[in-house]
């Protein structure tokens, strides 16, 4: 679907925002490629520095 959108629409960025929670949400980054930034919400964690999962700013 991700490879589609790219190909299809050419978008400068994918965003994918999230409400599944900081553990599940760098789950879902490392198994699917393509998405540039993920907003991950629920879980309330402070993120002081960037996390990056699968070239996936979290």
């Amino acid at each position: 679907m991700i490879a589609d959108i790219r190909k299809n629409e050419n978008p400068d960025l994918i965003v994918f925002v999230s409400h599944g929670g900081y553990g599940l949400d760098q789950k879902f980054a490392q198994r699917v490629d393509g998405i540039d930034i993920y907003l991950s919400g629920h879980t309330h964690d402070e993120v002081f520095d960037p996390v990056v999962w699968n070239d996936t700013i979290i």
